[in-house]
């Protein structure tokens, strides 16, 4: 396992989040838990907030049990911006990740019209990495485009979109299956990475084939009036990588 594990990549699946918790006033958080093989392997927990035209989402994942032992993995980051109807702007994106032998820790912000203004990377972790065109330097962030995404699903739906997270271009896909979808709706997320891989995970990847899409169940009834995440697969070349919802509470309004 490199110091960007399949099961991180699933977790920030996860980050798509119903358009029912975009509308509360107040906001809500939500737990994971990884299991790969029979064994727990990593938790998620995110946070969305809430008011008026804003919205903020922020989370924090890694690898737990044995796995996080041998391969001690974290990240976390946040998102904010403003919403315009099921558009999500982000303002600017926030990330950070820890591995045994290091770590890294990048923003970005975003003009009015989704260009990239400000960029912060470590020097030595762009030197790790591919440039990415200014063409591709246009966000939204990739939490702000899963939300908008997931706000748009239900049976039969197909969409696609890039997003920019300071280090890296990707392109998303989300497809929803035809057909009646109460009480739960099966999805699948198609990503592909546009630019700024690094030359260690290009190396690595080059003779490998293509990776399945993950698969994530919605249901109704869970959190609000929308669909919400309560399942995830994530293929992987160490097997099926599966995360559950766990825990899901309300937080009490501000002020």
């Amino acid at each position: 396992m490199n110091r960007s594990p399949r099961i991180v990549l699933a977790m920030a699946a996860l980050l798509v989040l119903p358009e029912a918790a975009a509308r509360a006033e107040d906001g809500m958080t939500a737990v994971y838990a990884f299991s790969w093989a029979g064994l727990d392997v990593g938790r998620f927990e995110v946070e969305l907030e809430a008011s008026g035209s804003g919205y903020r989402a922020g989370w924090v994942a890694g690898t737990a049990g044995m796995v996080g032992t041998l391969f001690p993995f974290v990240s976390e980051g946040t998102a904010a911006g403003r919403r315009e109807g099921d558009r999500f702007l982000p303002t600017h994106f926030d990330g950070r990740s820890e591995w045994r032998d290091g770590g890294s820790q990048w923003r970005v912000a975003f003009a009015p019209d989704g260009r990239a203004v400000d960029v912060e990377v470590p020097a030595e972790d762009l030197a790790d990495r591919e440039p990415v065109p200014e063409a591709l330097q246009v966000g939204p962030d990739p939490a702000s485009l899963a939300l908008a995404a997931i706000s748009r699903a239900a049976p039969g739906v197909r969409l696609d979109g890039r997003s920019f997270d300071g280090r890296r271009a990707v392109h998303l896909e989300l497809a929803c299956a035809e057909g009646n979808a109460a009480p739960e709706l099966a999805c699948t997320i198609s990503s592909r990475l546009l630019a700024g891989a690094s030359h260690g995970w290009r190396e690595r990847t080059r003779a490998e084939p293509p990776r399945e899409p993950v698969r994530v169940w919605l249901r109704t009834g869970v959190h609000g009036d929308g669909f919400w995440p309560v399942r995830l697969e994530a293929p992987s070349r160490f097997g099926t990588v599966e995360a559950r919802l766990i825990s899901i509470d309300r937080l009490p309004a501000a002020g």
